[in-house]
């Protein structure tokens, strides 16, 4: 899959103090279930995936469930990159902060929480 290879090597690149010592095995699995989950919000685009499996890896695997993060990505009247500007502004500052605080690992393999 080319575009699982390109996120892959990107985070490798701009992100590596995130994934430093991990096995490439696992950094691919998380990398699938992060593109995996950017689907759930319709974000299809390479781009807008690409941005969002960051963002898990940055700020943490479930910021998805920060309470206004979750109110913007389930927005379906707002495109993808609406979703991503109004995310990205300002005002979200504390709800970034508190997706960081709620930080659960374990969201990276939702298929080991049955």
């Amino acid at each position: 899959m080319k575009d699982l290879d390109f996120i892959i090597s990107h985070i490798k690149t701009e992100y590596f103090e995130y994934i430093e010592g991990l096995p490439d095995e696992q950094i691919k699995e998380m990398t699938l279930n992060g593109i995996k989950k950017a689907s759930l919000y319709n974000f299809i685009e390479l781009e807008n995936v690409l941005i969002f499996v960051v963002w898990m890896f940055i700020m943490a695997p479930n910021f998805d469930t920060q309470k206004e993060i979750f109110d913007i990505l389930k927005n379906k009247s707002a495109s993808a990159n609406e979703r991503i500007e109004n995310i990205l502004h300002d005002s979200f500052n504390d709800a970034w902060q508190e997706a960081q605080d709620n930080y659960d690992g374990d969201a990276w393999f939702p298929e080991l929480k049955k």
